[in-house]
């Protein structure tokens, strides 16, 4: 897994297209399916332009689940550990 912070939707897909070159270079590939965007900040509620991926657009998600470890979006960087036992 691989996370990609920016502080701007623009620059986001900067470092998506810039991750599918490199991943072409080392033959590495992405599955889009799995892919999800999430905004933490004072606009997380709102969604900005779609983010692409392979030329797919990639889903902007309230929740990811990551290592054991759910984060939330929120105005503030937040993470559910209810579910870790």
């Amino acid at each position: 897994m691989i996370i990609l912070l920016s502080t701007s939707a623009t620059g986001l897909q900067k470092l998506l297209d810039i991750s599918v070159l490199i991943g072409n270079e080392l033959c590495l590939q992405f599955n889009d399916k799995n892919s999800h965007c999430m905004e933490i900040g004072p606009k997380y509620n709102s969604r900005p332009a779609p983010m692409f991926l392979l030329s797919n657009p990639v889903e902007w998600v309230d929740s990811v689940k990551y290592i054991g470890v759910t984060i939330i979006a929120s105005k503030n960087f937040i993470i559910d550990i209810n579910q870790i036992r």
